[in-house]
């Protein structure tokens, strides 16, 4: 059973790294095997010379069935641990964070002890010091035995996976001449990983892959831990038809209200069935909307296209999230929709790749990721949506990470951007984040930033162990009312007041009229100006230079 001590110095690139192995290993033994079948059918004599070489391929296939069949229940069983390990180093990083915030000291043996209060405290003062001390004290036990119980089940069950593997006793008859022989021919989103995906996806022959595109691409297209070029290609065959289903919708929801409204007459007014066509006609716009800006540039990729909950959810990239050496995901905020935001965001995404490009440090691709229900202002005073997007988002960057891990080009510097509401989702979803993914976070316009200390992040530290140097913050000096206007106790502190953060450039100039002197707002979206020092730090920040 692995202990604290032990667990602190896990790390799942050794495991990533014997995963790919194996999914190498496999693509060899497949062509061995199909090697070796087409040399059997090659044989057309008869007799007994041609009967035995016919028997004898017959069963160096078999032999290598058997070997493709245990080698892809390694190389599953082997994602499978890495991602266990990534979640227990994930697990070790918070704990040790949150108690060094807490002021409490871990020992080697996975105990935890407080420093008592001053002597010099009031008796009342002292007992309640003390006991929150104490409380704090058993939250990292409790912290310390979450991971370590994490850490002895993905021992546990690698173990079992492997030994099933060795005696046999694992449940696979696949031959070699079956599709994705040894692998699901489907994966399962509800309990596979990120990573798990990932490495099933690198093991399919490019036939499987571009079969599963073509035949499934509802779930090729929003399942993370997907290359961005399955993803787009999937996204793009559905677009279509789903316009398509979209129109007709749109035209039975409208039909429905014209004559629920006639049956009422002019004294009446049929909500319901006008509410349904209202909803008919957003989602009609917004795919619309995503059909244009792909219509604009053929070179965008649509790496989300997701029309569960209250609007469409989409997500445009430009550049090959596959191969740059620095990703960035722009996540906004308050009243976005595809329809009225997607083209502009794209637009600003563009921009920055190019600010980044500037830098010379290598390919960037850059994201406008509307992957979640943005607020509108009946419920932005709310961070229920910033929660929600924040596991949306994780699975997202988290899937991208998966992905290269997986792929040829490996881990790449992946950062996030939240603006308004966004940069609150964005903080707390680097807050949760696992650990090795986003390197760095930018929040500007922000009205809070997820957490009250900036080592909560789950971000690259210094060699002092301080995440400072990833964090950054813009903020306007003027007419930006919106920077920390959420309540700390729900939306985080105003990451303007974090201790330690980054402070990029502040773009924003004196107001030029007398309506943007006496709008306390007016600024709040000047960030984004083609030629301010804001974005040309952005493009540092995305380039891994600032």
């Amino acid at each position: 059973m692995p202990s604290w001590s032990d667990i602190q110095y896990w790390n799942d690139s050794p495991v990533i790294e014997a995963a790919n192995n194996l999914t190498d290993s496999y693509h060899k033994f497949r062509a061995q095997a199909d090697e070796a079948a087409a040399a059997r059918n090659e044989i057309q004599s008869v007799g007994e010379a041609a009967d035995s070489a016919r028997d004898q391929l017959g069963t160096i296939i078999e032999h290598l069935s058997r070997v493709i069949n245990d080698t892809a229940e390694l190389m599953m069983a082997t994602a499978d641990a890495a991602d266990g390990v990534n979640e227990v180093m994930t697990l070790v990083h918070e704990c040790i964070t949150q108690a060094q915030i807490d002021g409490v000291a871990i020992h080697a043996n996975g105990s935890a002890s407080h420093p008592p209060p001053p002597s010099t405290l009031p008796p009342d003062v002292y007992a309640i010091e003390a006991a929150r001390n104490e409380a704090e004290c058993q939250a990292t036990i409790a912290n310390i035995n979450r991971a370590v119980q994490r850490a002895t089940e993905v021992d546990s069950e690698y173990a079992h996976r492997t030994r099933a593997v060795a005696e046999g006793s694992y449940r696979n008859s696949e031959s070699s001449s079956s599709t994705s022989p040894g692998l699901s021919d489907l994966p399962d989103p509800a309990t596979w990983s990120p990573a798990e995906i990932a490495t099933w996806w690198n093991a399919l022959s490019e036939d499987e892959q571009d079969a599963l595109i073509k035949n499934h691409p509802d779930l090729i297209g929003g399942l993370d831990g997907l290359p961005g070029s399955a993803r787009d290609e999937a996204n793009k065959i559905r677009l279509p038809a789903m316009l398509s289903e979209a129109e007709q919708a749109e035209k039975e929801a409208r039909k429905k209200y014209l004559d629920a409204q006639e049956r009422l007459g002019p004294s009446g007014f049929a909500s319901l069935e006008y509410s349904e066509w209202q909803r008919a006609q957003e989602k009609l716009e917004d795919l619309r909307a995503v059909e244009s800006t792909l219509n604009s540039d053929p070179e965008l990729s649509l790496l989300v296209l997701d029309d569960s909950g209250e609007r469409l959810k989409a997500a445009v990239a430009h550049g090959d999230i596959d191969s740059a050496k620095h990703v960035a995901t722009f996540v906004p905020g308050m009243n976005t929709t595809v329809h009225d935001s997607l083209d502009s965001y794209t637009a600003k995404t563009d921009v920055m790749q190019s600010k980044a490009l500037k830098n010379n440090n290598g390919d960037v691709a850059t994201i406008a990721w509307l992957g979640y229900d943005a607020p509108d202002l009946s419920d932005v005073a709310s961070t229920s949506k910033a929660h929600a997007g924040a596991d949306r988002l994780n699975s997202f960057v988290e899937g991208i990470q998966a992905s290269r891990e997986a792929g040829e080009y490996g881990d790449p510097h992946q950062t996030v951007l939240g603006h308004s509401y966004g940069s609150t989702t964005s903080g707390m979803a680097v807050k949760d984040t696992r650990t090795g993914v986003v390197d760095d976070l930018v929040m500007f316009g922000s009205p809070g930033s997820g957490v009250q200390d900036i080592r909560e992040y789950n971000l690259p530290a210094d060699s002092g162990g301080d995440p400072g140097p990833h964090a950054h913050v813009s903020h306007a000096q003027y007419r930006d009312r919106v920077q920390g206007i959420g309540p700390d106790f729900s939306f985080g502190k105003n990451p303007n007041k974090l201790d330690g953060i980054e402070h990029l450039a502040d773009s924003t100039a004196k107001p030029d009229t007398f309506w943007e002197w006496v709008d306390p707002f007016s600024q709040h979206s000047s960030y984004f100006e083609e030629g301010s020092a804001t974005m040309n730090d952005f493009g540092r920040v995305i380039a891994g230079v600032k």
